[in-house]
């Protein structure tokens, strides 16, 4: 596309992009447990994450996208770009923080994570350009953060492949797996507040107060599911 040009987003080109960020969604969201609940918890755990990135991001690029000279669709596209890609990457952290990848101790592991931080931080910048309808192949660092972010990535997996796998465990669900929830949660409070006044401001408001309220309302839900667990665990044990 480089060189023979590129055809109108969206393309089989954007949905093999989309498709990688939702493969890593799917992955880092899965419970090493045969028990319904303990999966539902991991699940509650990403959805004010996926929450508030949307929020962010939709919020962060609503004047390039109400301003965009671009068809609908093709705004559609662009901006789930780094919707998606910074969902793969705050899910991946919270799965290496309080979900299944807390055990691995692999230093491929960060360093696939750091590849996909580079994705996502490239992605928000060629969203905003292709918004702007200013993007050109190899006039920013955007292109040769693609690359670094890939080629992190395999480096990653090289590294992952020569270190031995432990066995997989049934784990409970972390204590730290609420901290990076809430972070997200105070993080869109914040911006809430700070939201900018002018013609845009109520919609953008709107965006981060949804967002908020589904924070919100997860963080409710798996503290009463954990309860629900403890009391499952304490029964068993009497």
């Amino acid at each position: 596309f480089s060189v023979v040009g590129s055809p109108p987003s969206p393309n089989a080109t954007d949905a093999g992009w989309w498709g990688f960020a939702i493969l890593v969604v799917v992955g880092s969201t899965r419970a090493r447990t045969s028990s319904g609940l303990v999966r539902l918890v991991a699940l509650v755990e990403a959805l004010p994450l996926v929450a508030a990135v949307m929020a962010l991001t939709f919020a962060e690029l609503w004047d390039e996208t109400v301003t965009s000279p671009l068809p609908l669709l093709a705004r559609i596209s662009a901006l789930m770009y780094p919707a998606l890609y910074v969902t793969a990457a705050v899910l991946t952290l919270q799965a290496m923080i309080g979900g299944a990848l807390r055990r691995a101790r692999t230093p491929g592991l960060g360093v696939v994570l750091a590849g996909i931080v580079g994705q996502a931080v490239a992605f928000i910048g060629w969203s905003e350009q292709l918004l702007e309808d200013r993007y050109v192949v190899g006039e920013t660092l955007v292109d040769p953060l693609f690359t670094l972010g890939l080629l992190a990535i395999a480096l990653g997996a090289i590294l992952a492949a020569r270190t031995p796998e432990r066995p997989a465990v049934a784990v409970e669900p972390g204590r730290w797996g609420g901290a990076l929830p809430s972070v997200t949660f105070l993080i869109i409070l914040v911006a809430l507040v700070a939201a900018p006044f002018g013609e845009s401001a109520p919609a953008q408001k709107a965006v981060l107060a949804v967002g908020a309220l589904t924070c919100a309302v997860t963080l409710i839900v798996r503290g009463a599911l954990l309860e629900r667990r403890q009391r499952t665990l304490l029964a068993g044990e009497r």
